[in-house]
């Protein structure tokens, strides 16, 4: 069952949702960003990267936007262009301000649009993609598991930001049976575009 529900939310994260702004139309699964990082020492990075408004944040009266918090969402295919992995770090909030990782993955919070927790998740697709494999969620005893959104480009409409996480296996896979009890990102970076006016109401 927890399987089940986690895919659930895995589907949720790699999910775009859709703003009505003339100026820019995020549509529901087309990437918006990139993500690269070093993954325990190795190159990762992945051009089908989402950076978007929770499911759950206020339209104004004029119809404009209010974002509460912000996913970021990424994975890779293989040549067959079947999902292979997914990362994902929810509830970030509008703020310039360094933000720490601090919670675990916690279905019941990502359902409920609880934005006191941010939280971070990996996860593996195994067989035809179909089959969920080793599930990595936020390593809390790690100090320094951070995300920040440093600035805006105002002329290519992109938000740029960094962050770095440690993460252990929550659930393994036998078909996995060689994966690493723990993944470090760190020199993380990413770029996604999304509308100006979403930061309009950043936190300094």
């Amino acid at each position: 069952m927890k399987k089940q529900l986690i895919l659930i939310t895995c589907a949720i994260f790699l999910l775009n949702s859709c703003d009505n702004d003339k100026e820019m139309v995020l549509d529901i699964g087309v990437p918006n960003g990139v993500i690269s990082a070093l993954k325990n020492g190795q190159t990762w990075n992945t051009n089908e990267a989402y950076f978007s408004h929770s499911e759950f944040s206020e339209w104004q009266e004029n119809n404009d936007l209010l974002p509460q918090s912000f996913i970021l969402s990424g994975g890779s295919h293989d040549n067959e262009q079947i999902v292979r992995e997914g990362f994902s770090i929810r509830f970030i909030l509008p703020s310039w301000s360094q933000q720490n990782i601090s919670d675990s993955f916690d279905f019941d919070a990502a359902r409920s649009n609880d934005i006191s927790k941010l939280m971070s998740l990996f996860y593996t697709m195994v067989d035809d993609g179909d089959v969920l494999g080793t599930i990595y969620g936020t390593d809390t005893s790690a100090i320094d598991n951070y995300i920040q959104l440093v600035r805006y480009d105002k002329k290519r409409k992109e938000i740029h930001g960094i962050f770095q996480v440690t993460l252990f296996m929550i659930e393994g896979s036998i078909l996995e049976p060689n994966a690493p009890e723990k993944l470090q990102f760190t020199s993380g970076k990413f770029s996604a575009k999304i509308p100006e006016k979403w930061i309009i109401g950043f936190d300094d």
